[in-house]
């Protein structure tokens, strides 16, 4: 009895998070979640209650992946040159947007149409905590390199992460338009992760 709870609540969060990202918030139904899980209306009451509580569950946990993407934490090499890694930090970033394509537009949607959810992915990029942490990492490494620690970290994340959306969308419009024989899509990727790198070293060379 519990595998068979077990089953069908994994069903409906399959479901619910296939439709959030397809279809947005707003063009969500618990109708279309159930008929996509092949479950009752009861049965998603029974377990979730309301479409907005299965949408905490999404956002939450997708947003730790987000946040797992902006800040490396452990995985960084304090060893690493600080051109490394920034790299590092960037390629990480990257790497995560290029893996998660629908979750990306689906963020993409929601911050330009929700303002609360806008102020939460705000709060992920500028975690007071998780930014001193990586600061502070950072700073050290900058120090020992010769180039002091006078940086705005939140600045130095927003920059990569705009520069790595912008790049995803260069990605979506290159296919769409058949661009690859000017410039083949892996040349392209690492031209733009060699300038998202010198955007931020500028930073530390002032």
């Amino acid at each position: 009895m519990e595998e068979k709870k077990k089953s069908t609540k994994q069903k409906i969060l399959e479901a619910a998070e296939a439709e959030f990202l397809e279809k947005g918030y707003n063009g969500t139904t618990t109708a279309g979640i159930t008929a996509r899980a092949k479950v009752t209306h009861a049965m998603l009451h029974y377990y979730f209650q309301t479409k907005e509580n299965l949408f905490e569950m999404f956002v939450k946990e997708k947003f730790s992946l987000i946040e797992q993407a902006i800040f490396p934490g452990d995985s960084l090499n304090p060893d690493l040159s600080l051109e490394d890694t920034v790299r590092f930090i960037a390629e990480h970033h990257l790497a995560f947007i290029m893996e998660h394509p629908e979750l990306v537009k689906f963020m993409l949607k929601e911050m330009i149409f929700d303002e609360a959810r806008r102020l939460a992915f705000y709060d992920i990029v500028l975690n007071d905590k998780k930014v001193a942490e990586l600061s502070g990492i950072i700073g050290n490494i900058a120090a020992r390199d010769g180039y002091g620690k006078d940086f705005d970290m939140r600045s130095m994340m927003l920059d990569i992460a705009h520069y790595n959306i912008a790049t995803f969308i260069s990605v979506i419009v290159r296919k769409d338009l058949n661009l690859d024989r000017d410039e083949s899509m892996d040349v392209m990727m690492e031209r733009r992760k060699e300038e998202c790198v010198e955007l931020i070293m500028r930073r530390f060379r002032k």
